[in-house]
């Protein structure tokens, strides 16, 4: 469901999520309910992500002090 320019942004290992369970630990706790596509990315892909023209950074569901 994610778009391919998407995927082929984040093609690189560094953004690749490893332990997708932490993922539904995280949603769980938050108690939201989110979009089967919002689940894929996250189960997907990890990091914070950003863009130098964008003013704003997407934090990581999981693992970033920052989010806490």
């Amino acid at each position: 469901m994610l778009p391919d320019k998407l995927n082929q942004a984040l093609e690189g290992e560094i953004y690749i999520r490893e332990g997708k369970a932490a993922v539904k630990d995280a949603l769980s706790r938050l108690e939201v309910k989110v979009s089967q596509t919002f689940t894929e990315f996250y189960n997907r892909y990890a990091r914070p992500f950003w863009e130098e023209y964008v003013p704003f950074e997407l934090l990581d569901l999981v693992d970033q002090e920052n989010n806490k």
